[in-house]
């Protein structure tokens, strides 16, 4: 079924931009021009990973490099394709998703907006976060937070996680609520 949605999105796309398909090539052929990278997280990338892994610790899990789509969906996409497409082809650099239920929390987000494509990218996404509610952090490579800075930054936006996890099991369950755990004190349980 994932094969076929992301078939179907790869030849929407083709057909949104007029392009045809020419080539039909195998990847199993040794001739391919698929090939592995050498690394999936650049030594930046990973540094900042490793940051984020240990300042959420066991409360959130850390997704590099997940694609926008996977993450916000359309409403009526076949309606609009335009936008569909171009999410479907925005990344982003960080997901942290909810460790215990997979709830997107927030997006980091590191891109360097240099360019006028960039920041045409980098305000569609914006305005896609904005509307979807959910928060995005910019982080700039060239001055990546320390451990203690990204607790810092992340705690408003856990402890808001936190309110709506309580208000929506409130109103699922009515009963004493169980206790949220904070990056901080989750820490303090994974040493």
């Amino acid at each position: 079924m994932f094969y076929e949605t992301q078939l179907n999105w790869v030849r929407a796309a083709l057909r949104f931009f007029g392009i045809e398909r020419t080539s039909k090539v195998d990847p199993g052929d040794s001739l391919s021009p698929i090939q592995l990278r050498p690394t999936f997280l650049q030594p930046e990338e990973l540094e900042l990973y490793r940051r984020l892994s240990a300042a959420v610790a066991n409360v959130a899990i850390v997704c590099p490099k997940t694609r926008a789509i996977d993450v916000m969906q359309i409403s009526e996409a076949s309606a609009h394709l335009d936008l569909a497409v171009r999410l479907n082809l925005r990344s982003i650099s960080f997901l942290l998703c909810d460790a215990k239920d997979g709830q997107s929390i927030c997006v980091i987000q590191t891109e360097n907006v240099q360019t006028k494509h960039d920041r045409s990218k980098d305000a569609f996404l914006t305005a896609a976060f904005r509307s979807s509610g959910l928060p995005m952090i910019r982080i700039s490579y060239t001055d990546l937070p320390t451990v203690k800075s990204l607790k810092s930054i992340l705690r408003p936006i856990f402890r808001d996680q936190s309110r709506r996890q309580i208000a929506i099991a409130d109103a699922a369950h009515p009963g004493p609520p169980a206790p949220a755990m904070s990056i901080d004190a989750a820490h303090r349980h994974s040493v």
